[in-house]
């Protein structure tokens, strides 16, 4: 018998309420319970059916199904399988009348009814249904944790993947179980645990970020069950909950493995335990709590603005506690945990949050040994691991950091060599060990505690009494974690390649951002010009190799991405070529930036009009290049005084000057087109939204033969539009802003906010403060108030803000104007000066209303400066870089003396004024240091009162005006009609003047073509007066100001045995003290205490001469060669001539003269006030006498000076030979000094001991007295 088989598709519904057969098989007819019955006559039997096959099978897998029908009176023509399902994807019939059928991929288990229908040869047929269930693939694993930073009793936790939440309590001790279920497909899907504290803990809200279920699975084992000892982020925790809100800032959205691979190496280990203390601090600690607007610890360390906030808050209250508490979690067990696997890899130490932190490269084998690279590579000796602890010893030591730093004294005064220079001391820090603690792990990287071990080598010399912080947070990363290198993206753009070691700053070295072109055949297009020149590349899984040649030397670069950055890569890099010099600018751990050609901006002048924050990715410290219409550049809210340009698509930022309220350039040459000093240069090279890739150039001498571009980088901006500020931020401070307002009492004020040691100070008249930045405002306690300070508007020359009590809000009487220059301050001016003194400092104070208050320094131009008010000492500022000094030695090195600040305090009358210097180094800062004045307050109108008849005469006058505007002495000739002749005699010229004295009394002498001076008498001398000059042409340019003595013209005359004898200088005529001392001995040898000179005295028609003669031939130095003797010639003389005298006291005139390439010339004329003493004899040190330079009698050279100690105070210093210098300071007449050997010693003057070959000291142990044994007899080096 034959049998028709069918398999058909049912769209009958009534067979879904057909009666089930239960089993694995059966058979039926037309009455059986499992049959649908099926159509027959009573001469007919139905057939007889029967079923078999899976009654359950999983998704997707194939299954069979048996029927087999007989009829006892005829025969079975057909055998149909019906059922109605979507679910079923394939079906195959087979002859025997069984059929397979196949599911597809299903989100929930379901039963599908299949139906076998068997037809005789006369009609009748039979139906038997048959369930069969088809259950979905599932992944299932167990979580068990805890909730802790201390555990949280009773959390509520919630399990969130793939859509789904389930949601369980923990217990009282904050442990938690949760069997998270996903279909199949979703077992890629990551796992989120999320843990909300109870009643009394509302504000926590703790996340750990799992990896996938099925990442998850494998990682349980067998039982399914993953606990902290398979992987500790089961464990929700502040620690965790910091490194969330590190993975998803800005926004990052995590799907998968791979992108939370990703976002991990995004994650800096030191900055997510900084996090997770904020946390443990809100959590823990009653006296903190979260910042207003924040609703959760999560929300707290989510927002990079409000964690800083809530850390300065911390730090300003206890600033201990952060570090405390970072304590506390590396040493809790439930928050961090060791590693228990070998540790033997490749891996990178670092911390990814900014280019600049330090890297090195650590492979650990499984022989125990391996290599560490840093500014070199060493060998491992030995590493062991025990407990979560891995001890790394070298073979050698490992060098971490070179610097170079100004050598200091015993007193902190920085040391000087034989030339004036100070001493640069080479620095490494090196180590021969490393211990690494880990702390925790994820799927890219380790969090270790690294303690360097590092020791301090000052020249090669260990520093023993270095102290060094030598424990830090770091990330160690498996290389085989880092991002894969894409070739197919590599290839057919333009990549900038911006590497450096940072730890590397012992000396200067070119950095350049190298322009690369990845070829597919692996050789490499470079664009730019550098030593470093690239000529191949490969890929390996992780690994881009560079190879290069510098200085014909043949060598490769090992390079590792370790971040993905909005456009391009944060890279690391070992380079292969080995380090030996110090000096050498190559390291073998190099870092920074590999950014690709890509979306490049058109930039014009408009599109750079508004707010640029830069330096992103290299520190936190960011500022804001504020682009004003016009291109007038601004840094924040500083005027820095730079213009702007466009010009072929690059930026340019110049700087400029204001002259008489103009803009003017700086340009370095007079004729032809202005050349800058230097210049910014600013190529955009990449945008990814609002963030922007820069290679930022400093150019010196842009366009000249001396152009220098090697100071290049690669920077991160992100863009505003707006250039106005609406609030106050960081980046709008930039470092530090100085506002100038007015005080209640109309006088000059400023306000300053600074940066200093990592907070932001807001100095007003009133005090410091230490602020914080709410919500664009300025915040900070005063008297138990919180006090706001907020911009209220932009103005064009300021800002308006209002300055309030926070739980009172702005009021209107709140408002005051801050503005960026000063404001509405009356005119007035004065000068200080010391009227007592023959010699002294003088400076002007001077303020035109709507303008700058400026200073005259002596007689040096007006210094534009800013005021502000410190304990009632009035501080100047100067708003430029104002050189006082400059000069260059002979090892080519330009020194510049800055004017840094000026102090005045005491106003009233008599000032104390501190004049505080920078000292420069080729534009490096090396000391700081101050002179110190006791000053009268002087008004031009308060003249001392003198009568027209004491006028005239003939007058040598100590500071006067010459022709070339040097001051030098002159003499006046005041005739008594009102006129008059001025010899300058320096320069040999004269000027006819007429005189008189004006209503203030001062003495005013008009010359030609509007030449003016304003004599104002200060003091009356018993020969003379003291006065302040004031010149100036037109009678409004002004030409210099000076202070000076005039003499009234005596007839003296003096023998050369009035000569004879020791000579002080007086300092004053009512003044204490003196300034020099010099002795003439019967030959006319003269010697000046404890140093003598090369030009020597004479007696020569009637009138004291020192002349200097030289030999051409030796060099040797004579007070006098005859005419005949061709080989000497004339190098100085100075004549002596008196002009007055005054008891013991001579007033002389030295004219100067000296030989200008073979011409004797005119070089200066001074007068001294000499005072003539009783005996010849020196009887203690002084300090004029306590700089010398003298020989013993075993030949050693005692050389001493005057030197400045860090701070500004002056001290001395001596040296023997030349040896290292030796600190002392004078005490009573003698110098107190701490020798080599360790003992304190006294030094005196043998009283009467100098003659004219030399002086004699007595050195002895502080304590004991002077004997005849320790007196040291010295010479003076040079007699000549």
């Amino acid at each position: 018998m034959q049998v028709k088989q069918s398999i058909k598709r049912s769209v009958i519904t009534a067979l879904l309420g057909s009666a089930l057969v239960t089993g694995c098989g059966g058979s039926s007819s037309s009455e059986s319970p499992g049959s649908e019955g099926g159509s027959q006559n009573t001469n007919n039997n139905a057939p007889v059916l029967s079923v078999s096959g899976e009654q359950s099978i999983l998704e997707q897998q194939a299954f069979t199904l048996n029927a087999a029908a007989t009829d006892s009176d005829g025969s079975v023509v057909s055998l149909d399988w019906l059922y109605e399902s979507d679910l079923i994807t394939t079906v195959s019939k087979h002859q025997d009348g069984s059929a397979t059928f196949t599911s597809e991929d299903i989100m929930a288990d379901h039963q599908v009814v299949f139906t076998a229908v068997a037809t005789d040869d006369k009609g009748a047929t039979t139906k038997q249904a048959y369930p069969v269930t088809i259950k979905r693939r599932v992944a299932s694993v167990t979580l068990n944790g805890i909730v802790t930073d201390e555990p949280i009793a009773n959390a509520s936790v919630s399990i969130e993947v793939a859509g789904q939440t389930k949601e369980v309590a923990a217990d009282a001790q904050g442990t938690y179980s949760a069997q998270v279920t996903v279909d199949e497909s979703e077992a890629d899907a990551l796992v989120r645990i999320v843990a909300l504290g109870g009643a009394d803990q509302t504000e926590v809200k703790f996340v750990s970020q799992l990896n996938s279920v099925s990442k998850l699975l494998v990682q349980a084992g067998e039982d399914k069950i993953l606990s902290k000892d398979e992987n500790f982020s089961v464990n929700v925790t502040n620690v965790t909950t910091a490194e969330y809100a590190l993975l998803t800032r800005g926004d990052n959205t995590l799907s998968s493995d791979d992108g939370l691979s990703e976002a991990l190496l995004n994650v800096d280990a030191d900055e997510k335990l900084q996090l997770a203390a904020l946390i443990k601090i809100v959590v823990d600690n009653d006296e903190y709590t979260l910042p207003e607007g924040v609703n959760s610890t999560l929300e707290l360390v989510a927002d990079k603005e409000s964690a800083a906030q809530f850390e300065k808050e911390v730090e300003s209250k206890d600033p201990t506690l952060i570090d405390q508490t970072r304590k506390e979690i590396i040493e809790d067990d439930e928050l961090v945990s060791g590693k228990a696997g070998s540790m033997a890899g490749d891996y990178i130490i670092h911390s990814p949050a900014y280019r600049v932190n330090p890297v090195y490269h650590l492979q650990l084998d499984e022989a125990g040994t391996g290599s560490v690279a840093a500014m070199n590579q060493v060998s491992v000796k030995e590493w062991t691991q025990n407990e979560g602890v891995v001890q790394v010893l070298l073979t050698e030591p490992l060098v971490l950091e070179r610097f170079q730093r100004t050598r200091s004294d015993e007193f902190g005064g920085w040391v000087v060599d034989e030339s004036g220079q100070y001493v640069h001391d080479d620095v490494e820090l090196k180590t021969t060990q490393l211990t690494l603690h880990l702390l925790a792990d994820n799927a890219v990287f380790y969090t270790v505690e690294l303690d360097s071990h590092a020791q301090e080598f000052v020249n090669g010399e260990l520093n023993l009494g270095a102290e060094l912080d030598n424990r830090r947070i770091i990330n160690l990363q498996g290389k085989t974690k880092t991002l894969q290198v894409n070739t197919e993206e590599l290839t057919g753009k333009t990549w900038y390649l911006d590497l450096d070691n940072f730890s590397n700053k012992a000396v200067y070295r070119p950095s350049v951002v190298t322009e690369l072109v990845f070829n597919q055949d692996g050789s490499v297009t470079q664009l730019s010009e550098a030593d470093t020149q690239y000529t191949s590349w490969t890929v390996q899984d992780t690994l881009l190799t560079l190879n290069y040649k510098h200085d014909e030397v043949e060598a490769s670069k090992a390079l590792w991405v370790t971040k993905s950055l909005s456009a391009g890569y944060q890279v690391v890099v070992l380079d292969n070529q080995s380090v030996t010099d110090f000096n050498d600018g190559q390291a073998n751990s190099v870092w920074g930036w590999l950014i690709p050609e890509q979306n490049t901006p058109q930039v014009s002048s408009d599109s750079m009009v508004g707010r640029w924050t830069g330096f992103i990715g290299y520190s936190d410290n960011f500022h804001d290049m504020v682009v004003r219409p016009g291109l007038d550049v601004w840094i924040g809210l500083n005027d820095n005084r730079h213009d702007g340009r466009v010009e072929d698509g690059i930026f340019y930022r110049e700087p400029y000057r204001v002259n008489e309220g103009r803009k003017e350039p700086v340009c370095v040459n007079s004729e032809g087109p202005c050349q800058a000093p230097y210049q910014f240069k600013y190529e955009f090279i990449a945008q990814a939204g609002n963030n922007y890739f820069v290679k930022r150039s400093f150019i010196n001498n842009p366009g000249s033969a001396y152009e220098d571009d090697t100071q290049q980088s690669l920077i991160q901006y992100q863009y505003s539009p707006e250039y106005d500020y609406s609030g106050f931020s960081e980046s709008a401070i930039s470092g530090s802003v100085t506002f100038y307002s007015v005080s209640d009492m109309g006088l000059p004020t400023e306000v300053s906010i600074e940066e200093r040691d990592g907070a932001f100070i807001l100095k007003t008249l009133h005090g410091e403060y230490v602020v914080n930045f709410v919500d664009g405002k300025l915040s900070y306690e005063l008297n138990g108030k919180t006090m706001y300070v907020e911009i209220v508007e932009n103005l064009e020359i300021g800002l308006t803000v209002c300055i309030y009590d926070a739980a009172l809000g702005c009021q209107e009487n709140n408002k005051v104007n801050w503005y960026f220059t000063p404001q509405a301050r009356p005119s007035y001016s004065f000068y200080l000066t010391d009227p007592e003194r023959f010699s002294s400092r003088l400076i002007g104070f001077e303020y035109i209303q709507g303008g700058d208050v400026q200073l005259r320094l002596s007689n040096e131009d007006l210094v534009a400066v800013n005021l502000s008010t410190v304990d009632g000492t009035l501080v100047a500022t100067p708003k430029d870089r104002v050189v006082s000094h400059t000069y260059v030695t002979a090892d080519q090195v330009t020194v510049e003396r800055v004017y840094n600040r000026v102090t005045f305090a005491e106003l009233g009358g008599r000032a104390n004024v501190v004049i505080h210097y920078d000292e420069y180094h080729d534009e490096q800062l090396v000391r700081e240091y101050f002179y110190d004045y006791t000053l009268k307050k002087v008004h031009t109108s308060d003249s001392v009162p003198i009568e027209e008849s004491s006028v005239t005469g003939d007058w040598l006058m100590s500071e006067a005006r010459g022709k070339s505007g040097k001051f030098d002495a002159a003499r006046y000739q005041f005739a008594p009609d009102g006129t008059g002749v001025k010899s300058i005699l320096s320069d040999s010229t004269n000027m006819t003047f007429n005189w008189a004295l004006n209503e203030d009394g001062n003495l005013i002498i008009e010359g030609d073509a509007g030449y003016r001076e304003r004599l104002t008498l200060t003091k009356t001398l018993n020969v003379g007066y003291q006065y302040l000059l004031e010149t100036s042409t037109d009678f409004t340019v002004r030409l210099g100001e000076t202070v000076g003595f005039m003499v009234k013209q005596q007839q003296v005359e003096m023998s050369q045995d009035e000569y004879i004898g020791r000579w002080l200088y007086r300092e004053g005529q009512d003044v204490e003290g003196y300034s020099l001392g010099m002795e003439i001995y019967e030959d006319m040898t003269v010697r000046f205490g404890t140093f003598t000179s090369s030009t020597q005295g004479r007696y020569v028609d009637g009138q004291f001469v020192r002349t200097a003669y030289q030999d051409t031939e030796t060099g040797t130095y004579y007070r006098y060669c005859p005419p005949e003797q061709t080989n000497c010639v004339l190098q100085r003389e100075m004549r002596y001539t008196p002009l007055a005298q005054d008891g013991d006291v001579v007033y002389l005139l030295r004219d100067y003269l000296t030989n200008n390439e073979g011409q004797i010339q005119y070089h200066s004329a001074t007068i001294f006030a000499k005072e003539k003493q009783a005996a010849m004899a020196i009887n203690e040190f002084t300090d004029y006498l306590a700089e010398f330079w003298l020989r013993d009698e075993a030949n050693r050279i005692w050389h001493s000076s005057e030197t400045t100690l860090p701070g500004g105070e002056q001290t001395f210093e001596l040296r023997l030979d030349w040896q290292e210098a030796i600190p002392f300071k004078l005490q009573n007449g003698k110098i107190a000094i701490t020798m080599p050997d360790g003992i304190d010693y006294l030094i005196e003057i043998v009283p009467g001991s100098n003659t004219k070959e030399g002086i004699t000291f007595c050195q002895y142990p502080t304590g004991s007295e002077c004997t005849a044994d320790k007196h040291i007899k010295m010479f003076y080096v040079h007699t000549h």
